[in-house]
């Protein structure tokens, strides 16, 4: 069995969500498909601010993995938390 490596960027910080000093973890849960790329994106956690969410759903589009349990299986699900920190940013 395989391992699943997640390829993916960081989620853009909404600029409205700069503005008014919105900060939180988003946890996504994501389904892959065979081909590495997600079929499904929902929100586990919110962050309690939509424009994060939204943001981190958006962002989690282009994510893949490879190498994955996937590949052999029908699909594979994994937990993602994306973290909006006003000082990382």
């Amino acid at each position: 069995m395989g391992t699943m490596k997640l390829m993916k960027e960081a989620a853009p910080y909404p600029s409205q969500a700069i503005r008014l000093g919105h900060e939180g973890v988003v946890t996504l849960l994501l389904t892959f498909g065979r081909s590495g790329t997600p079929i499904d994106i929902q929100i586990d956690e919110s962050s309690g601010f939509r424009e994060l969410d939204k943001a981190a759903q958006d962002s989690a589009r282009s994510w893949r993995v490879t190498n994955a349990e996937c590949m052999s299986a029908k699909s594979a699900m994994v937990r993602v938390p994306v973290d909006f920190n006003l000082h990382k940013h």
